[in-house]
């Protein structure tokens, strides 16, 4: 195994990791969240989620032998599903969390607490896509 692998599971773990605190945050009625410390870790939690996912896209770009490392989001998602990592849905989905990727990290474009918690209900089980996509491709790879 590369380091590169290793480091794209290593990534993939903290992906989970973060999707299940998320997952336990989303329980959370909206009137208790809002303004509230849980807010604001669920931020915290869903900006390592799509940093990780990056991650994993340029590493395993690398991996592929793509001649330019990306640097845009948007690039890493179009490379990914050129090279038949993730799914056309998935490339959809990962286009749009890369908006909220830039806007997490932008303090000028906040993401307003209520939007962090329709992400939660609504968007989690695509950050589990993204796991067991990759990881079939791994194991693809490797055999």
């Amino acid at each position: 195994m590369s380091i590169n692998e290793i480091l794209v599971r290593q990534r993939l773990v903290l992906t989970g990791q973060a999707v299940d605190h998320l997952w336990r945050l989303s329980t959370v009625p909206i009137e208790r969240f809002v303004n509230s410390d849980l807010s604001a870790a669920a931020e915290s939690h869903l900006h390592r989620t799509l940093e990780a996912i990056f991650d994993v896209g340029r590493l395993l770009l690398s991996i592929n032998g793509t001649n330019e490392p990306a640097q845009k989001d948007a690039s890493i998602v179009r490379g990914l599903a050129e090279k038949g990592i993730i799914s056309p849905g998935l490339r959809a989905t990962l286009t749009e969390m890369a908006g909220y990727r830039d806007r997490l990290v932008q303090l000028d474009n906040l993401v307003p607490d209520e939007e962090i918690h329709t992400i939660m209900n609504h968007q989690l089980t695509d950050h589990h896509d993204f796991i067991t996509q990759i990881e079939k491709y791994l194991k693809s790879a490797v055999t």
